[in-house]
């Protein structure tokens, strides 16, 4: 609420910078904000979407939600995600393998879906 608030009010006040008004910068600082907690979410996350599927979605979630802060905050986010999906790759890779040796299918594509 806070927020919003002192976003309404920054809409308000006199801009001398046409190009970006208070409320733009804080509503980027926002995002940005956001963005890192998102991150900060997915990477804690790792371990567990490497082995279980609400783990995988979770993860998935965090790195969505990630990119879409990113997007508003006008940053680049690929370096970051591009990290994060690498750590997961040997572990997701070897649960997938074991789910494949296992027959287990409805549970792989399930895993391949998300």
């Amino acid at each position: 609420r806070e927020r919003q608030a002192a976003l309404w009010l920054a809409g308000r006040l006199p801009d001398s910078d046409k190009e970006n008004s208070l409320q733009e910068t804080l509503r980027h600082q926002w995002d940005a904000s956001k963005m890192d907690e998102a991150y900060d979410k997915a990477e804690a996350m790792l371990v567990e979407a490497g082995q279980r599927t609400e783990g995988l979605e979770g993860f998935m979630d965090s790195l969505e939600l990630a990119e879409f802060h990113a997007n508003q905050a006008h940053q680049d986010n690929r370096p970051r995600s591009e990290s994060l999906l690498e750590q997961l790759k040997p572990s997701l890779g070897d649960r997938l393998h074991i789910l494949l040796r296992a027959g287990d299918l409805g549970d792989l594509e399930t895993a391949l879906l998300i």
